[in-house]
Parts: structure tokens; C-alpha cells; sequence
């Protein structure tokens, strides 16, 4: 606030005037509210990961495990190896054997058997029931979007293994089985 001085109003209204002007000018003109926008992109690829923890599975069979009447054996490994699956879409994991029947290398010097890949059953760990593999893709399983720690993402798989002493010679044999992660 500014005071007027005694005895001379026209001099005080010209210093009054002057101080305005010079708050003003010191104060300066106001502007008016500015915005800029920035604009973020980002690129999401498509995630998709099937990793399986042990990729070599033995199942030996034993004298005593051929039936003594049949000479039929039957050998499970339970939680043979784990798959786990990444992505970000949903998924389906499928399995087939590499070839209709096991390579074999003799012990003994016998012919290849030509030991069918169908010998050999899988499932998934607690599932219902084994299944013969074939050579065509079968969907095992499918699951959600997320890591491996999303419920269903990681899954152990079951195998089941048939000899029979009237058809298996002594030997090793070797069947590849092909998993295949789609994310229709």
C-alpha cells in the first residue's frame, strides 16, 4: 500500500503511478499455461519358451522284471523330466516320437527288432491314463499366459516302457521324443 504525502496529492498520484509501473515491469507480464506431450512406444514380442529340465531319461529293465509265465515287462518312471513353459499367449505343448521305432544296437549280435515307438507311453503327472506315442504330433498340454511360476506353466511328464522276451533281444535301445510349445 502506498501512502499519499501531505500537501501535494499531485506528486504522490505521479509516485504512485511510477512505483506501479516499476512493480510491474519488475514483476513482469504473466504467461499464459504451456503443455507438451511426449509420446512413449514400446514393441512387445511374442514370448514363447518350452525349456525341459533333464533331456535323458533311462529306463533299464531287469531280469526280475520280466513275468516268469508271459515274459512281459512294464517299467514306469514317474516325474521323468519337467517341462516349464514362458509366454505371452496362451499355449498348447505337443510330443511325437522322432521315428516309428527305437534305433538298436545289439549286445549279442541279433537283428534290429524293429522295436515300435508305441512300446513306449507317456502322460502327464497325475493325469488318467498312459498313451502309446505315435510319429503324429499329440497335444499333451495346453496353459495361460505368464511365467513359469503361473499355475500349469511347469508340468512333469510320466513314461511307461513295455519288453517282452519273445520280441526284445538284449541290447540298447533309443527312441527321440520331439516336444513342440504353439501359441495359436
Amino acid at each position: 500500500m502506498i501512502a499519499l504525502l501531505p500537501g501535494n496529492s499531485t506528486s504522490s498520484i505521479k509516485l504512485a503511478v511510477c512505483l506501479l509501473a516499476l512493480l510491474g515491469a519488475a514483476i513482469g507480464p504473466r504467461a499464459a499455461a504451456q503443455t507438451a506431450t511426449v509420446t512413449v512406444n514400446s514393441t512387445v514380442p511374442q514370448v514363447l519358451s518350452l525349456t525341459i529340465d533333464t533331456v535323458t531319461v533311462s529306463i533299464p529293465f531287469l531280469t526280475t522284471d520280466y513275468n516268469l509265465s508271459t515274459g512281459a515287462a512294464t517299467k514306469t518312471v514317474t516325474g521323468a523330466n519337467t517341462l516349464s513353459v514362458e509366454s505371452n499367449k496362451t499355449w498348447t505343448v505337443s510330443l511325437k516320437a522322432n521315428t516309428a521305432a527305437f534305433s538298436f544296437v545289439p549286445s549279442a549280435g541279433d537283428l534290429d527288432p524293429s522295436k515300435a515307438c508305441g512300446n513306449l507311453s507317456y502322460k502327464v503327472s497325475g493325469g488318467p491314463s498312459f498313451v502309446p506315442i505315435t510319429t503324429s504330433n499329440v497335444s499333451v498340454k495346453t496353459g495361460p499366459k505368464g511365467g513359469t511360476a503361473t499355475v500349469g506353466n511347469s508340468f512333469a511328464m510320466d513314461y511307461q516302457l513295455t519288453s517282452n522276451l519273445s520280441q526284445d533281444p538284449p541290447g540298447a535301445y533309443t527312441l527321440a521324443i520331439v516336444y513342440t510349445l504353439t501359441a495359436p
